[in-house]
């Protein structure tokens, strides 16, 4: 008999059942679709082995007047800035003082210091850079007590823990020092909370859960991002429900965070900054309807909205601009769950994914149920939408439900109309155009790495940035990655047919492949596998004996340098019978 071609279609369908989507592909992982055909995603690197502290929620890139090619990353407890390689912690400080650490007071054999500083602000996980320390307390000298140090605990309005570098040989209480204060520091994931102060008191008895009592609907905390945008060469950067901070480019890298200051007459409290095109001028969204009064913060002043959308357009004195509402119930889900590709808007709003290109429109989408039926409703507001312009995606990082960190993404490549998707999990994004690939974010949990600098009582919890669409591998080790077809009726799907061989069709293929068969007797049938057969540059054909009336195809690859793009695959099949497997 002729050789027969499988055919399948471009894109990922996970809308339907394995047989109903005969003739497509259902599943991938690290795999993109360009021309109709699935191929392996370029790989990263790491830009530096530097960590940065906590989860990276924005980053910038521009060039500054010079030249020279930069970048700023916000996360939920730092201020980064990078250039030529090297990074630096420009955090901005909220206060500082002379002597206003009053007292230093240890335990024997324990490294935890109280620190007694009246009024001074701070929270858990926050940063104090304590300097002058008038003498050794308890065994510690004056080095043990300098430095930058992590908060660990906070008792009260005027005390706060800190971790030394040495245990104290004795009890004591003593000494007086400088602090400077960074911005508080805020959560890395979002949380969703009951109990104290979730709702109203004496509702029920003592060790009841507050979920679905009256006013115990529970509390959501919100993880702490960064809004990031350029005034010239220099960088504005907003704090999430916080102040508005100028970083002055030519300051360099070595002045660290004395090139960070607040903008004066600003407001102290808002959720999103942007810089409007050529007029510049900067909107603060979600912002103080009195300027300096945080308790007048108005989520619906000039706002970011989650039920509609709204077009801004500047329109000159008196007014400066412009308010249209050009859509309902098609809000995004955060901040940054929206980007804009060559003047055209796609975002993920609640159970959907939409566009705007002159008028919004709800993008069909075929991995749809598979993302808004796992998908961690708590954790939406840190959905990051990213542009990966050389290849025509816009993707969307998101926190399955499993998960309460990013863990997944779904791709749609608007240049074919198709949907794709992975468990690349990436943070935060910038595209290429200051830098000639992709740089983004990873936030590990549980890492530990060394930091730029010394940080006392520093907890677990780091963000690596990589280089993306460099060569093949992940920061030098194999990338796997795989994509599989639903069933696909061999022949008529009538009789069973023998499989005696397969040639296989790849394009630009280094390393070798993996094709794998699955064939079912009937769609409910339990499926077998065959192989998988390993498929090499040069070979030609692959002889085998697999027998079924529906055949699905799986190709993978998990090898180092590995690379391929895929064509197709034909059998070579006869009719083997109607009876059963």
């Amino acid at each position: 008999m002729p050789l027969t071609k499988l055919q399948i279609a471009p894109g990922i369908d996970k809308q339907n059942t394995e047989y109903g989507a005969e003739g497509k592909w259902v599943d991938c992982d690290n795999v993109r679709f360009r021309y109709g055909l699935p191929e392996n995603i370029g790989g990263r690197e790491k830009v530096n082995s530097d960590a940065h502290v906590g989860a990276t929620r924005a980053s910038l890139t521009y060039s500054a007047i010079g030249g020279v090619n930069s970048a700023i990353y916000g996360t939920n407890k730092k201020l980064y800035a990078y250039s030529e390689d090297s990074y630096a912690d420009i955090t901005p400080i909220r206060s500082s003082g002379t002597g206003n650490i009053t007292q230093f007071a240890t335990t024997s054999g324990s490294s935890t210091v109280t620190v007694t500083d009246a009024s001074h602000g701070a929270l858990i996980g926050d940063f104090v850079t304590i300097a002058s320390v008038s003498g050794a307390v308890g065994g510690l000298t004056q080095a043990n007590l300098q430095g930058e140090f992590e908060i660990l605990t906070v008792p009260s309005s005027d005390t706060y823990t800190i971790q030394a570098p040495a245990n104290a040989s004795s009890s004591a209480t003593g000494a007086t020092a400088n602090a400077s204060y960074q911005v508080n520091t805020g959560a890395a994931v979002a949380l969703f909370g009951y109990g104290w102060g979730a709702g109203t008191w004496s509702t029920s008895t003592w060790n009841t859960t507050r979920e679905g009592l009256t006013g115990g609907e529970g509390v959501l905390l919100q993880s702490a991002k960064w809004a990031l945008d350029n005034w010239g060469e220099d960088v504005l950067a907003l704090q999430f429900d916080g102040g508005l901070f100028y970083w002055d480019t030519s300051s360099g890298l070595s002045s660290n965070r004395a090139g960070t200051t607040e903008v004066s007459g600003a407001p102290t409290k808002s959720r999103f900054m942007i810089v409007s095109g050529d007029d510049r001028h900067v909107i603060c969204l979600g912002t103080e309807t009195t300027i300096g009064t945080t308790s007048t913060q108005d989520n619906m002043f000039i706002r970011w909205s989650d039920r509609a959308l709204y077009q801004m357009q500047f329109i000159g004195a008196p007014l400066t601009f412009g308010f249209k509402q050009i859509g309902s119930n098609c809000g995004a889900v955060g901040i940054n769950a929206a980007v804009d590709v060559s003047g055209n808007s796609f975002w993920m709003s609640n159970d959907s994914f939409f566009l705007y290109d002159g008028a919004v429109k709800k993008i069909p989408c075929s991995v749809q149920d598979y993302v808004f039926d796992d998908i961690n409703e708590n954790a939406k507001q840190d959905v990051f939408c990213a542009s990966n312009s050389n290849y025509n995606e816009v993707m969307w990082f998101y926190a399955s439900s499993g998960s309460d960190q990013i863990d997944r993404l779904v791709v749609y490549n608007y240049a074919e109309n198709l949907w794709y998707i992975g468990t690349l999990a990436r943070s935060a994004w910038a595209d290429y155009g200051v830098y000639e690939v992709p740089y983004a974010a990873e936030f590990e949990s549980a890492d530990t790495t060394s930091t730029i600098s010394t940080i006392n009582g520093l907890k677990a919890g780091r963000t690596f940035v990589y280089l993306h669409e460099t060569g093949s591998n992940d920061d030098g080790a194999a990338m796997a990655n795989h994509i599989e077809s639903g069933d696909i009726d061999i022949a008529d799907g009538d009789n069973f047919m023998s499989i005696s061989r397969f040639i296989p069709d790849f394009k630009n293929q280094t390393g070798n492949v993996d094709v794998t068969m699955k064939t079912r007797p009937y769609p409910s049938g339990t499926q077998r596998t065959h192989g998988p057969f390993e498929v090499t540059t040069s070979t030609t054909k692959k002889d085998t004996r697999i027998r079924g009336r529906q055949v699905a195809v799986r190709i993978s690859s998990g090898d180092v340098d590995d690379k391929w793009r895929y064509g197709t695959l034909r059998l070579d099949m006869k009719p083997d019978g109607m009876r059963g497997a």
